[in-house]
């Protein structure tokens, strides 16, 4: 019930913000609302979580949403995306352990085909989550999946979406939303959800595209670049409740353009790991090592969005001395952003598949 009167309320908000149509930063305006209910599960992807299945369960969804007025260079290279924003409630059907899942996320949606009365979209949402039961290992003992109420909350939809009028558009598809801590505090097995959706939206007709600042995209000039980032973070180690060990990685990337979205590459990466022994102490004195290095090799795949962009690393480590990783694989996932010349933030989160590494904040510099 609890659940229900939020979601109203947000409703309610979201309608009149888009009644305003009022724009942001002069880019686009929230000229529709959605709201779409999600049929899934909670995917027991670990032995240790089989009892998270509790059978099939529905969850909630509200969006405001606008399309991309052309103002900037890559809104017209991606086709004009929608963005908005995505308020979602769900009972995870366990909730003596898992409780209830609350979600407020950023959205960008592509359209793959686009028809007079039919589209199929990609729809990509990143925000935070907040999960109401977590682990305590007196009081709750059998949530191995989540030991914060903070999390992050990320959620991919491939939607049809049908245009019966205007203003009126029926969507239906199927995705995964996913909740994790990075690592920040363990046990952090994730919780993830696939789901089929289905959806109504309501709004203004889609804003012709080219609206605003005409840009010629095609000017602009893309080179093959070299990344060098320096990052740091905080893991978690077991046992639970354990103080957070430092970790640090230096990385490169040798970018190449492939189009005017996309970038490929390949890099050489470094990881150093630091563990206080105290923090270990429950590991015998011959598995104890105090600081570690590993090497490894990536290739890399990147999003382009002006000085912002989103990408993808896949790498095998091919020096682990002291053999301290369980996997030969590692992943990273994130974002970077030019903020002046070749300067570069950095935020991307380390995994070996599913099992988040550590969340990797840092500063980098584009060679050329």
């Amino acid at each position: 019930m609890r659940g229900r009167k939020l979601t109203l309320l947000v409703l309610i908000f979201v309608l009149s913000v888009t009644d305003q149509n009022k724009t942001f930063a002069g880019d686009f305006s929230f000229n529709r609302v959605e709201a779409s209910i999600h049929y899934g599960f909670v995917a027991p992807h670990d032995d240790e979580l089989l009892h998270f299945f509790k059978g099939y369960f529905p969850f909630y969804n509200i969006s405001v949403s606008g399309i991309t007025w052309g103002t900037r260079n890559w809104h017209h290279i991606y086709g004009y995306p929608n963005i908005g924003f995505d308020f979602l409630y769900a009972d995870l059907a366990y909730p003596e352990v898992l409780g209830q899942a609350y979600a407020l996320m950023p959205h960008i949606k592509f359209s793959l085909i686009n028809s007079q009365n039919f589209r199929l979209n990609l729809r990509n949402g990143l925000g935070l989550g907040y999960l109401t039961k977590k682990f305590d290992r007196l009081d709750n003992y059998k949530n191995s999946a989540i030991s914060t109420h903070l999390n992050l909350a990320v959620n991919i939809i491939l939607e049809n979406e049908f245009i019966i009028r205007d203003k009126y558009h029926i969507t239906a598809g199927i995705g995964v939303t996913h909740f994790s801590n990075g690592r920040v505090q363990i046990p952090n097995k994730g919780i993830n959800i696939p789901s089929l959706k289905l959806g109504i939206s309501f709004g203004e007709t889609d804003i012709i595209p080219g609206r605003g600042e005409e840009k010629n995209v095609f000017d602009e000039k893309r080179s093959t670049g070299l990344v060098i980032v320096a990052s740091g973070g905080l893991s978690a180690v077991y046992p639970a409740g354990s103080p957070k060990c430092p970790r640090v990685s230096l990385s490169s990337m040798l970018n190449q353009p492939i189009s005017q979205k996309f970038n490929i590459g390949i890099g050489y990466d470094i990881f150093y790991y630091y563990n206080n022994k105290h923090l270990l102490s429950h590991l015998d004195e011959e598995d104890y090592i105090p600081r570690h290095f590993n090497h490894g090799a990536s290739i890399g795949f990147q999003m382009d969005f002006s000085r912002t962009a989103f990408l993808i690393h896949k790498g095998i480590y091919f020096y682990d001395k002291h053999d301290q990783q369980k996997s030969i694989f590692y992943h990273r996932a994130g974002f970077r952003h030019l903020i002046y010349e070749n300067f570069i933030l950095n935020l991307t989160l380390k995994t070996h598949f599913l099992r988040a590494q550590f969340i990797e904040m840092g500063v980098g510099y584009k060679i050329f």
